[in-house]
């Protein structure tokens, strides 16, 4: 992969010029953008996500954060499916983990969240006093709890009527 200083030397401008062409400064001139323009392509380079973070500007990683208990699971894999599908239609990449019902896994990959500033995160906490996402819910970070809601937090909750569901396809229950 190109670096930087690669495509400025091929576009023959400083790494400061190729910044600015890559964040679409007004303050470089038509036939250097398009020097620096075909120095990207013909190099194929491709900004580093990490680097980009360090220096957001609107506060926007672009990156959602899903924390599901078991892949497994049809159920969390809908919903793996679901979240992924209305990431991607945003321009939102998915950050996927799999925690086992293990609250050490949940609370490594809530921290793996915070550090790769997700811009918020779904998940089914493990209970109503999960302490490991109330304390992730007072970062600021966006919660969507799933399933299951909590009760020290005021998240977004997304919850399935089994009742009623029940009730409106009666075909599709399966007795023991």
């Amino acid at each position: 992969m190109a670096s930087l200083q690669e495509v400025a030397r091929r576009a023959k401008v400083s790494i400061a010029t190729v910044s600015r062409v890559l964040n679409q400064s007004d303050k470089v001139v038509p036939e250097t953008r398009a020097a620096v323009e075909q120095a990207l392509r013909a190099l194929d380079y491709r900004p580093s996500r990490v680097a980009r973070r360090l220096r957001m500007n609107n506060g926007r990683a672009h990156l959602v954060g899903l924390i599901i208990p078991d892949i497994q699971n049809p159920f969390y894999a809908e919903i793996a499916r679901g979240v992924e599908d209305a990431a991607y239609a945003a321009k939102y990449a998915l950050l996927l983990c799999n925690s086992d019902e293990s609250p050490e896994k949940e609370r490594f990959y809530l921290d793996v969240m915070r550090d790769e500033s997700v811009d918020g995160i779904v998940l089914p906490p493990f209970d109503e006093t999960d302490a490991a996402v109330v304390e992730f819910f007072k970062t600021g970070i966006p919660v969507v709890c799933v399933d299951r809601s909590l009760a020290k937090a005021a998240t977004d909750l997304v919850e399935v009527d089994n009742y009623r569901g029940a009730y409106e396809n009666p075909s599709r229950i399966q007795s023991p």
